[in-house]
């Protein structure tokens, strides 16, 4: 199955017309000769002054009503567009209309995560065709940047068609990267080299986890000629050119709309509460063992759950204000077995408190989930719309689901308590529709650990790799009901760079903390679904279809709250793009 994409969205042509316009007044620089470098490379070259593409970017602002932005020496840009409108696509088809309007051949797209860069390469493999007919005759490569194959350096410098090279951040930001060395076979300097002398066109996805001032030296290293910056969830912004907002994706009908039911943990404030959420080591010399709980907090005369710090020696009872903690005294952290012990002998491990409310929540969670997805299935079966669910959850700790854990052995539990009442999933096994990605610390390059984002519950390698395609590479089979799996776990390596169309069900088994974090989550459902027709997968705007449900462990009010705060402070809450799910706004134990 292909997916079909529509070259007449107009907020996307508007996107692209952004950038366009920064260069106006470039002439086509498509003469090899005037853009050799040293090395044989063909690179990139503009003949503007920046005085002149500023004020070709204050046009641009003042057009798409974006307050301009201060003058400045870096040709460093921001696109803003809302997750699940198009953002990857709309960049790679600018990437085909810089090349027609001003000749440039050399681009880097740089990522934060194998995430990501799976999406990218995912989205050019689709789009190839589509692109093909929009651009006949431009011949474009693009492919992943491989420290075994420095080689492709080589080629990507000396090519005089478009080549659009993928590059993880990790793969050049240390000296030790491969692609740094001065010594390699075949190769008169560094690789790096070669890219410098290019120019490239360098695009940032989600730039946001880009912000260190290595990561910033790291690109500027790169010596691209102009730097564009695309993300829904930017924390800076480098002269921004366009903004697809939130509420304007919803209001036009770009994005699901949010249904969020919430499951509450109803505390016993009168016992002593203990949750043990981190055991570290920091710099300081006198006490450098630290943990951090969750306990019961005394203030202004109320009692709330909050987060505390403690070092040996540390009164429980005089941190928290709360005299139900009287004889908590901090004597013991064992970095080595993960558990902490205080003077009245009682001892906590890591992720284990002596409160059973938050399982008992997360059970009610995912039994609920299911519950959802196979109602949400059932309806479409009997409409005749061939429309796959899937559901994704957001767990706390990957050991919980992995190798049997809890999770996992409640998940398999409820499906099979409740599939018997629904045609097309009660002759399914619990073991075969579930499926995890997680990532685990444990490649090497040169001196350097890095994250492996190939991770599941089995052991065996081809296992892994198959679930790996599954979930990262293989979206369309994943879109087919020849395919079991359709409820997907993940900690975390999935809130930015993974979506899928058809996730109708997100559920926070998990605490999200960062304010961030919240909406990446929630935009891995966001984007439109699809219909299976004959050998294509067509978008589908009916909004009725189009509801992503939201199962959240915090109330209604302030889920919507802090969503409302992530959006800028569009107050839109009660303008139908949160709502709760069923009416019902919470589920208390």
């Amino acid at each position: 199955m292909r997916f079909k994409y529509d070259s007449n969205q107009d907020f996307q042509i508007k996107a692209i017309n952004s950038v366009i316009s920064l260069f106006n007044g470039q002439p086509s620089s498509n003469d090899i000769a005037n853009n050799l470098g040293s090395l044989g490379t063909i690179g990139n070259r503009i003949n503007l002054e920046n005085n002149r593409i500023l004020l070709n970017r204050d046009v641009i602002q003042k057009e798409n009503n974006i307050p301009l932005s201060l003058k400045t020496d870096d040709l460093d840009f921001s696109i803003e567009m809302e997750t699940g409108t198009g953002k990857t696509y709309t960049y790679f088809r600018t990437i085909f209309e810089l090349n027609i309007k001003y000749g440039w051949t050399k681009f880097i797209i740089i990522v934060p995560s194998v995430a990501i860069k799976e999406g990218v390469l995912k989205t050019y493999q689709n789009t190839r065709d589509h692109f093909d007919t929009l651009y006949s005759g431009l011949v474009s490569n693009c492919y992943e940047y491989d420290s075994k194959r420095p080689n492709q350096i080589r080629t990507f410098g000396r090519d005089i068609n478009i080549n659009i090279m993928v590059m993880t951040l990790h793969s050049f930001n240390k000296d030790t990267n491969v692609i740094k060395q001065n010594d390699l076979d075949g190769f008169e300097s560094s690789p790096i080299t070669y890219i410098q002398q290019t120019n490239p066109v360098l695009i940032l996805d989600e730039p946001q986890n880009m912000e260190s001032e290595l990561s910033k030296k790291s690109i500027r290293d790169l010596n691209p000629m102009v730097t564009l910056r695309y993300s829904g969830t930017h924390k800076n912004y480098y002269n921004l050119l366009y903004r697809l907002s939130p509420y304007e994706s919803y209001q036009r009908g770009l994005v699901k709309q949010i249904e969020v039911e919430s499951f509450q943990k109803k505390y016993d404030f009168n016992e002593p509460y203990i949750n043990v959420v981190e055991i570290g080591k920091d710099k300081n010399k006198n006490k450098p063992f630290f943990c951090k709980i969750e306990c019961h907090t005394v203030k202004d005369n109320e009692i709330f759950p909050d987060i505390k710090t403690l070092r040996q020696g540390d009164k429980l009872e005089r941190i928290t204000r709360n005299e139900i903690y009287k004889g908590y005294e901090l004597i013991n952290i064992n970095t080595q077995t993960s558990h902490i012990e205080f003077a009245n002998l009682k001892t906590f491990s890591l992720g284990q408190g002596n409160d059973d409310s938050k399982k008992d929540i997360q059970k009610l969670q995912i039994a609920r989930t299911i519950r959802l997805h196979l109602d949400k299935q059932e309806e479409f079966n009997q409409k005749g719309l061939n429309i796959k669910v899937l559901s994704l959850f957001f767990i706390d700790k990957v050991k919980n689901y992995i190798d049997d854990g809890w999770i996992q052995k409640e998940f398999e539990k409820s499906f099979n308590e409740i599939k018997g009442n629904y045609e097309h999933f009660k002759s399914k096994n619990s073991d075969e529709v579930h499926s995890g990605y997680f990532a685990k610390k444990t490649t090497k390059d040169g001196n350097n650990t890095y994250k492996d984002e190939l991770k599941n519950n089995q052991t065996d390698r081809e296992l892994e790799k198959q679930v790996y395609n599954l979930i990262m590479k293989d979206k369309e089979k994943l879109l087919s009901f020849e395919e079991n799996v359709s409820f997907i776990f993940s900690h975390s390596t999935l809130r930015e760079g993974w979506d899928n169309p058809n996730v109708f069900q997100i559920t926070t088994l998990n605490e999200t903390v960062s304010d961030i974090k919240k909406r990446q989550e929630i935009g891995r459902g966001l984007r439109l679904c699809v219909e299976s027709k004959g050998d294509s997968l067509e978008r589908v705007f009916d909004r009725k279809i189009n509801k992503l449900s939201v199962l959240s462990n915090e109330s209604y009010e302030e889920f919507v709250s802090k969503l409302q705060t992530e959006y800028e402070n569009e107050l839109f809450a009660n303008d139908g793009v949160i709502k709760p799910l069923d009416g019902s706004k919470k589920r208390k134990l």
